[in-house]
């Protein structure tokens, strides 16, 4: 087993050289997504060098740390006490975890996925048996206490966003102050010819998977559901693009 989780291609590389390369401008688009953001800092739990680019998931992202060394992320931030039963193994692997902190010291946990194409936010659940009757289980009860559309099957089509929900929504509800980022990569160098993804597209196709879930503007300002479209073809993120497609060369 590789001790390194350091991605090749596609969303996996992109968030992980937009930390190394361009945190600045990665930080300011995601600082600027919320007010209430605006003066504070992001602190990257992951994917970082530091832990091999290692992904939270199951235990680790209880824990909140990747290595007996590390600080865990939930220091002050109130993790809920009754997560075991909450759900199976085999949960979410976060593509990026972080901490926006305020000039006052408010902590806000950010939850992250990325996405470098607009295929890539379809997926169906592949739990079997038990965990799978788990899964509906608890997206039932998310369903309805949301309000969102109840005869919608939440682990087909866009199960990935459903499940990430659910999580964002379990914290919310046991007052964890925490929000959920799509960072979305326009114009990936890796896809251009395979599933290319403008800006357009990709504000496109996340309007019909809000859609399927019978979301409105209001829930996602209410539930801090935020949409960060990085376009590489711009000059802000020019330094990134290069980045990636060098990181391409090598892999031919």
């Amino acid at each position: 087993m590789s001790s390194t989780n350091k991605g090749k291609a596609g969303s996996q590389i992109d968030l992980q050289l937009s930390i190394a390369k361009v945190q600045k401008e990665l930080n300011t688009k995601i600082l600027n997504l919320c007010d209430r953001w605006k003066d504070g800092r992001i602190i990257w739990y992951s994917p970082i060098e530091k832990t091999s680019f290692k992904e939270f998931w199951d235990n680790s992202f209880w824990e909140g740390r990747l290595s007996p060394k590390t600080e865990s992320f939930w220091e002050g931030l109130k993790r809920p006490n009754d997560f075991e039963d909450f759900w199976p193994k085999g949960g979410p692997h976060w593509d990026g975890i972080a901490v926006v902190e305020t000039s006052t010291g408010d902590k806000t946990l950010l939850l992250i996925e990325a996405k470098a194409h607009k295929s890539e936010l379809k997926s169906d659940s592949q739990a079997k048996e038990d965990s799978l009757k788990t899964i509906k289980n608890r997206l039932k009860v998310i369903q309805r206490k949301s309000g969102l559309i109840a005869d919608v099957d939440w682990t087909k089509r866009y199960y990935q966003f459903a499940n990430r929900m659910a999580f964002l929504l379990f914290l919310q509800e046991r007052m964890v102050k925490v929000a959920f980022v799509y960072i979305l990569y326009a114009n990936d160098p890796y896809w251009e010819k395979k599933d290319e993804t403008t800006v357009a597209n990709w504000e496109n196709a996340i309007k019909k998977e809000r859609e399927y879930f019978g979301i409105k503007e209001a829930f996602l300002r209410c539930k801090s559901i935020y949409d960060c479209i990085i376009d590489l073809n711009t000059q802000e993120f020019a330094k990134l693009k290069k980045a990636i497609i060098e990181n391409l060369k090598c892999l031919k």
